[in-house]
């Protein structure tokens, strides 16, 4: 076998690679590397690792992903880290080591998370130093990147409460709104907490999305329906088109839910509407989305 690791290939550690660089590297010390290891055989020992939350942009369940920046080889029995996959050619010929994929999709995700989420986006915490039992806040992300969660152990941003955005901006007014602007300080700020300093009072909508036993959500009106099913990693934005082009695009199954779309520097809002699509990990709530869309836009399909 002789393909580049780009193609859909599953390695296993022992497997033989050949170091294929750019001619030309990014620094000098990529230069040198480069120039040092090219046309050696590599060793592979492992992928890195890439931990997936709630939420996901590309709409993968959690868990524990290839990360495709990066494997780790072995030069010379020495042992390097995070180098980019589409700079190796696969010399294996053992299949056992080697071996095309039929859908590269399922090879991506390597596992579970060693440490599952305590809470998700959505739920309703109090701070357990800070608040009275009384106080509520939300959970606005999970984190798990090594800058923010080290050991790979979630952490979550956790947004102040609306009385406290206020009580500090009252304090603020006095500083130059320009400056204020470009601070940050008008947008609700949030904090990096550990799962130990939070206390759980609320389940939000996100946590029954992936914990649910699959029943429709239940949501206070068709306007909160339409802002969750919409928002960023529940579904993807396909594309802009006219009321026509939405309709179709519905009708043909290309896309499960549509908005009027909104553009700040055009505040007429013209006759342009957001397509979207449901992450198809979310498939079985396809029907109560599609259904809020026939029921919005009195369209058949």
């Amino acid at each position: 076998m002789s393909i580049n690791i780009r193609a859909a290939v599953r390695l296993s550690r022992g497997a033989r690679l050949r170091y294929d660089p750019p001619i030309v590297g990014e620094s000098p010390d990529a230069d040198k590397f480069f120039n040092t290891h090219r046309g050696k055989t590599a060793i592979f020992e492992r992928y890195n690792e890439l931990l997936v939350g709630p939420l996901d942009h590309e709409g993968r369940l959690p868990g524990i992903y290839v990360n495709p920046r990066g494997i780790t080889v072995q030069f010379d029995e020495k042992e390097f880290e995070g180098l980019n996959t589409q700079h190796f050619v696969v010399v294996e010929d053992n299949p056992k080591l080697a071996s095309l994929m039929a859908n590269r999709d399922d090879f991506g995700r390597l596992g579970d998370l060693r440490n599952e989420p305590v809470f998700y986006p959505d739920d309703v915490v109090s701070l357990r130093k800070d608040d009275l039992p009384t106080t509520s806040r939300r959970v606005s992300e999970v984190l798990l990147s090594k800058e923010f969660a080290p050991g790979g152990i979630p952490r979550y941003m956790v947004r102040e409460t609306s009385a406290e955005q206020e009580q500090r901006l009252q304090k603020e007014s006095g500083k130059e709104p320009f400056s204020r602007i470009l601070s940050g300080s008008l947008l609700p700020k949030s904090w990096n907490v550990a799962a130990e300093d939070l206390m759980l009072l609320q389940r939000g909508k996100v946590w029954e999305l992936y914990h649910g036993s699959g029943a429709a959500l239940f949501f206070g009106n068709d306007e909160e329906a339409l802002a969750f099913w919409t928002r960023s990693g529940v579904s993807k934005i396909l594309e802009t088109t006219n009321l026509k082009g939405a309709q179709e695009a519905f009708a043909s199954g290309e896309s499960d839910i549509f908005v009027k779309a909104k553009f700040k520097e055009r505040p007429e809002n013209p006759d342009e509407y957001t397509l979207y699509r449901l992450h198809d990990c979310f498939a079985q709530h396809r029907e109560q989305v599609r259904e809020l869309t026939r029921r919005t836009w009195k369209v058949v399909a």
